[in-house]
């Protein structure tokens, strides 16, 4: 026997490299990054979505009214709880902040007023717009009845104080006047065309009313604490006058002008009439400017 023949059925056809991937791994490898690229620009575009409505919402929560930076708009809007549906980004926010005619306000989710710790005057509506009040960041006023709020205050502290000074009478007498201009129109034609002439009449609003009040009186007068009238040359002498050493006042008649203790200047009531859009009688801007122009007359009698 030849030990030299080769077994032909014991050779192995084995290739000695591996073969190339099939196909179908190709195709699956293709796939698999294509999903890849298609995954990664959906969360992509995902990103930019939340952040263009964060960027629209603007929400706060209860945690950034700790944080140092946060400055809390002077306008504050009372919102129903039902607008959280609106985003998803206002789910667990308290509220919002918006820019109306370059103007911030916060707009307050109605079960988040207790979270902020804020009260309002004369009492929390839902829709409704509020202004910080001006010696009480805490407390925010409907503008609605920020004037006649403010009148009601200042009426208070004189009569505050005639007590503290030791006062047997005291009268306040309020005056507000509002004017209003009404157009009287009339056309006139001609050869050239027609011409208007315009005539305007005024007509004006008086809101008065008077008060007097009685007090057992005192010799040991103490000085009041003072709010709308802090700065005021008037009653600031007035309180010297009857707590100095010489105490020789018996009577005091004083004439308050509204300029001198304004609730809100002119140009932040523009800006609330263009944001609520409000016109006529009911103008901020024309209540701001009749307030502007009234006057207390104070008489007091030790």
């Amino acid at each position: 026997m030849n030990e030299n023949k080769i077994d032909i059925a014991n050779v192995d056809y084995a290739p000695k490299d591996k073969k190339p991937n099939s196909l179908s791994g190709v195709i699956h490898k293709i796939a698999g990054r294509a999903h890849k690229r298609a995954s990664e620009k959906a969360d992509k575009n995902k990103i930019i979505a939340q952040q263009k409505l964060l960027e629209k919402y603007n929400p706060v929560y209860s945690k950034n009214l700790e944080e140092s930076g946060f400055y809390m708009p002077n306008l504050l809007m009372i919102e129903d709880d039902v607008r959280r549906g609106e985003s998803d980004v206002l789910k667990d926010a308290i509220g919002w902040v918006t820019k109306e005619k370059d103007t911030p306000i916060f707009h307050l989710f109605e079960d988040s007023v207790d979270a902020v710790g804020l009260n309002f005057l004369p009492y929390m509506q839902s829709d409704a717009l509020y202004c910080v009040d001006n010696f009480n960041k805490n407390c925010y006023v409907k503008v609605d009845n920020l004037f006649s709020i403010v009148r009601d205050e200042k009426m208070a502290e004189l009569k505050h104080i005639a007590c503290c000074l030791g006062a047997k009478s005291c009268t306040i007498e309020f005056k507000e006047c509002r004017a209003d201009m009404s157009g009287l129109k009339a056309g006139i034609k001609s050869k050239l065309g027609s011409v208007r002439n315009e005539s305007f009449k005024e007509k004006s609003e008086t809101n008065e009313g008077k008060i007097e009040i009685k007090f057992k009186g005192s010799q040991t007068p103490t000085r009041p604490e003072l709010k709308w009238f802090l700065h005021d040359q008037n009653i600031n002498r007035l309180i010297e006058a009857r707590c100095g050493d010489m105490n020789d006042i018996k009577r005091e008649s004083i004439r308050l002008l509204g300029n001198m203790s304004a609730a809100m200047s002119q140009q932040t009531a523009c800006k609330i009439d263009k944001i609520l859009k409000i016109s006529g009688k009911g103008s901020i801007e024309k209540q701001a400017a009749a307030e502007l122009k009234s006057e207390f007359v104070f008489e007091i009698k030790f």
